[in-house]
């Protein structure tokens, strides 16, 4: 694993999360979208986005973790 590819994978999903974060954001501010969806589908909708942003910040420990891992025995050797 190199840095270049650590760098590029954080960006991606930074990346990613930035676009639900912005989808979302427009959803709410326009009042006529969330008014017409059902209650249900908006509650599903939101557990979507959370679970979405919940594995990507998971995703990013662990490559972090991994990457350190990797960098302190490149180090060491």
């Amino acid at each position: 694993m190199s840095l270049r590819f650590f760098i590029s994978n954080t960006l991606l999903m930074a990346f990613f999360i930035f676009l639900i974060g912005f989808g979302w954001w427009c959803i709410i501010d326009d009042g006529k979208w969330i008014m017409s969806i059902p209650d249900e589908q908006v509650t599903t909708i939101m557990g979507a986005f959370s679970e979405v942003i919940i594995a990507a910040v998971i995703m990013l420990k662990v490559e972090l973790v991994l990457y350190s891992k990797f960098f302190i025995s490149s180090l060491l050797y």
